[in-house]
């Protein structure tokens, strides 16, 4: 009976884990869209001159 008690503690952790995780990588993604946004709309005003 304990692993099984171990096994859902583990389990919760890792869930919890993977939805901080989760919730980091849409920021970085995010932050990766802006910054490529701005330097591509730099590149292009640059280039238009």
């Amino acid at each position: 009976m304990e692993d099984f008690e171990v096994d859902d503690r583990r389990d919760v952790e890792l869930k919890a884990l993977r939805r901080k995780n989760r919730r980091r990588n849409a920021f970085l993604v995010l932050m990766v869209l802006q910054m490529g946004s701005l330097a591509l709309s730099y590149y292009l005003g640059r280039s238009h001159k």
